[in-house]
């Protein structure tokens, strides 16, 4: 909310100290739109690190005079494992949604196969990763699903 002439009775410094925050709130919100949180870490007692499956970082920090905040972001895509990790979050257990979320993922850029030796498509590659997440010698999906009390 902008200040228009103190109708609201605040002072101009007050004002615009308050829309400040609000903007700073408003650009923290775009930048943490849609991610998933990897690891929470305390660093210092005064300190918060929130780790993203994308690879970013939030930090939070007590200062006596205010929060200091700052955002780290990577400019790597996240790896395919990371990516229906992240869709197992927002769909659950369901091989439909999250193999057809990561065909979308991966035609729009927002996730990188490294290598194609086999020729899939990336229907066929998000199945052959659903499949590899449920071998019986490493379930890394079943494995994440119990982690984070996801119904298998």
């Amino acid at each position: 909310m902008l200040w228009e002439g103190g109708n609201d009775g605040r002072t101009n410094e007050s004002a615009t100290m308050t829309s400040d925050l609000e903007r700073e709130g408003q650009r923290l919100t775009e930048l943490l739109a849609g991610k998933t949180i990897k690891a929470a870490k305390r660093h210092r007692e005064t300190e918060i690190v929130l780790e993203f499956l994308d690879g970013a970082r939030l930090f939070v920090d007590w200062t006596q005079k205010a929060l200091e905040i700052s955002i780290t972001t990577s400019s790597r895509p996240p790896t395919q494992r990371d990516m229906i990790r992240r869709l197992l979050d927002e769909y659950g257990h369901n091989e439909s949604a999250v193999c057809t979320a990561y065909v979308r993922a991966e035609l729009g850029g927002l996730v990188e196969r490294k290598r194609n030796d086999s020729g899939h498509t990336p229907d066929e590659y998000a199945a052959a990763l659903w499949r590899d997440g449920h071998r019986n010698d490493r379930p890394w999906i079943i494995d994440y699903c119990r982690q984070h009390r996801i119904k298998t």
